[in-house]
């Protein structure tokens, strides 16, 4: 291991960068720890540990073990309790490639991805959410430390072991959420994940609802405004975007 560079709390992951020293080359390393007692309430009473939950995570990794796709970081290993050089307290790893390029909050610190810009960084994660669906899997990209985007802009999925309980739909308002930060600078999901990946949460209207991201910076195209407010917004409302297979279109059109 060489640098942690993230967490995912509610799935119990840590991210690291780390070498693999046998072929010299960087890979992505994602750890499911042994839950700390203040964090017991993430396993439940009947897992205090998360050793099932990770068991999960662990057994659907090594499903999807053949998926590949240009937009996500290809599956190199799975680890599960008990492997050789794995630390008593870790109860699973998934070892990934290395996507090479900046994190979310890296990359919206040097200001505002343009709109063109943002909408075709977002095409391949689109395309890998779809494909990843067709086959009944789920990539987890609404957490903004799994997304990293390459030196030619494009947003890849890089940590893998998704919390088990995350549905498409959970995809769909990631894509939207990554969307959105790549046009505003502000993430639109969990406040407590923009905290840890070093962004600043998105606003909200006295009512609860997002401030559409051409409230937030004018000139904003209404069809990039429409996909952002289409994956983010209740389920019933007019508009609403409800698969990765319509995002991808969108982003297309």
């Amino acid at each position: 291991m060489r640098t942690r560079v993230g967490s995912d709390l509610a799935a119990g992951a840590e991210f690291w960068r780390a070498e693999d020293t046998v072929l010299r080359r960087d890979v992505a390393v994602t750890l499911l720890r042994i839950l700390a007692p203040e964090h017991g309430a993430i396993g439940g009473d009947e897992d205090p540990t998360g050793a099932t939950r990770a068991g999960e995570m662990i057994v659907r990794a090594l499903r999807s073990g053949s998926f590949e796709h240009p937009g996500c970081a290809r599956l190199l290993d799975v680890l599960a309790p008990g492997a050789p050089g794995l630390p008593a307290d870790v109860l699973g790893a998934a070892v990934t490639e290395w996507v090479n390029g900046r994190s979310l909050a890296e990359v919206v610190s040097e200001g505002m991805l343009r709109p063109l810009a943002a909408a075709r960084a977002l095409t391949p994660l689109a395309a890998a959410a779809e494909e990843a669906h067709r086959h009944g899997f789920v990539l987890g990209c609404d957490h903004p430390q799994r997304v990293r985007i390459t030196p030619d802009g494009r947003a890849r999925m890089c940590f893998a072991l998704p919390r088990p309980d995350l549905r498409p739909a959970d995809d769909v308002r990631g894509l939207g959420a990554v969307l959105f930060t790549m046009l505003t600078a502000r993430w639109p999901l969990s406040g407590a994940d923009a905290a840890r990946a070093g962004l600043t949460a998105a606003d909200r209207t006295p009512g609860g609802a997002l401030e559409p991201p051409s409230s937030v910076r004018p000139g904003v195209p209404l069809e990039l405004d429409a996909v952002a407010r289409g994956t983010l917004g209740p389920e019933n409302a007019p508009g609403h975007v409800r698969t990765a297979a319509a995002v991808h279109r969108l982003l297309a059109d």
